[in-house]
C-alpha cells in the first residue's frame, strides 16, 4: 500500500508539471509562432473554456470514479493534444487543439488534489503545496526551454 501511495503521489506531481507546461505553452511560444495578439487571446480563452468544463466534470467524477484512471485519461488527452499542437497551420484546427489541451489540464487539476487528499491522511497541505509547486515548475521549464535556448519552437515541441 505504501509503495502504491508513493507512485500515485509522484504521478500526481508529474501530472501537475505537465499542467504547467500546457498552460504556459502559448505565452512562451507566441512570438516564435508569429501569432497576432487577438489570436493569442482566442487560443487562451478556448483553452480556459476546456479547462473550466473539465475541472467541473472531473472534479464531480472524482467523487465516484478512480482518480488514477481519471488522471490517466487526462494524460492521454494531453499527449495527443501536444502532438497535434500547431502540427498544421490552420488556426481553427489549433483552436480545437487548445480546447483539448484545456480539457487535459483541467482533468489533472480536477483529479490530482482529490487523489492526494485520499491517500495522505496527515500533512495534506504539504502534499497539495508541493503538487502546485510542480505547476509553477512546469511553466518555468517551458519558458526556459523555448526562450533561453532560442530553439525553433516546432522542433522543440516535437522533441
Amino acid at each position: 500500500m505504501i509503495r502504491n501511495r508513493n507512485i500515485l503521489t509522484m504521478s500526481s506531481f508529474a501530472a501537475m508539471f505537465f499542467l504547467g507546461v500546457g498552460s504556459a505553452i502559448i505565452g512562451a511560444a507566441s512570438r516564435n509562432i508569429g501569432l497576432a495578439p487577438d489570436q493569442i487571446g482566442l487560443l487562451l480563452a478556448t483553452q480556459n473554456i476546456g479547462f473550466i468544463v473539465s475541472v467541473i466534470t472531473v472534479g464531480t467524477l472524482s467523487d465516484s470514479t478512480d482518480k488514477a484512471r481519471l488522471m490517466f485519461a487526462a494524460s492521454l488527452i494531453i499527449a495527443v493534444s501536444f502532438f497535434f499542437f500547431y502540427y498544421k497551420d490552420s488556426f481553427i484546427l489549433n483552436l480545437g487543439v487548445m480546447l483539448i489541451i484545456g480539457v487535459g489540464i483541467g482533468g489533472y487539476e480536477g483529479a490530482a488534489d482529490a487523489m492526494l487528499l485520499d491517500i495522505h491522511q496527515r500533512r495534506e497541505s504539504l502534499y497539495i503545496s508541493v503538487n502546485h509547486f510542480f505547476v509553477t515548475f512546469g511553466e518555468l521549464m517551458i519558458v526556459i526551454y523555448l526562450i533561453f535556448l532560442q530553439m525553433n519552437w516546432r522542433a522543440s515541441m516535437v522533441q
